[in-house]
């Protein structure tokens, strides 16, 4: 069917795997789109669990509801997420860090003081 033909896309199915609890998107916005319509993907990645994640979305669209159902087209569309948490080192970690460093240069400071 001719790109000059078509009315818009149906979207017919959404299928997800992997981590989709940590890596979602909202892709209702790919239904019902019209005849040159652009559309953006907005993604989120939960960042209360450290770890590396991926998600992969399979999206299949389908010329609309138009004629014929022989002359619609079927397209499918891939959509890989992969986000990666870090740990990071909370307030009392360097406060601790800092008074073992304090501490380490004291000792080294009065061993220096006996020997001297």
């Amino acid at each position: 069917m001719q790109a000059d033909n078509r009315v818009g896309l149906d979207l017919d199915s959404i299928s997800g795997s992997g981590d989709t609890g940590k890596l979602t998107t909202d892709l209702t916005s790919f239904t019902n789109m019209g005849q040159g319509y652009n559309q953006s993907l907005g993604a989120w990645l939960d960042t209360s669990t450290v770890g590396s994640f991926s998600a992969h979305y399979l999206l299949t669209l389908s010329d609309a509801d138009v004629g014929a159902s022989n002359t619609r087209g079927t397209y499918q569309m891939d959509i890989n997420l992969v986000g990666n948490v870090a740990a990071v080192p909370e307030p009392e970690t360097y406060a601790l860090m800092l008074a073992g460093l304090g501490l380490m240069g004291f000792v080294a400071r009065r061993r220096q003081q006996r020997n001297s």
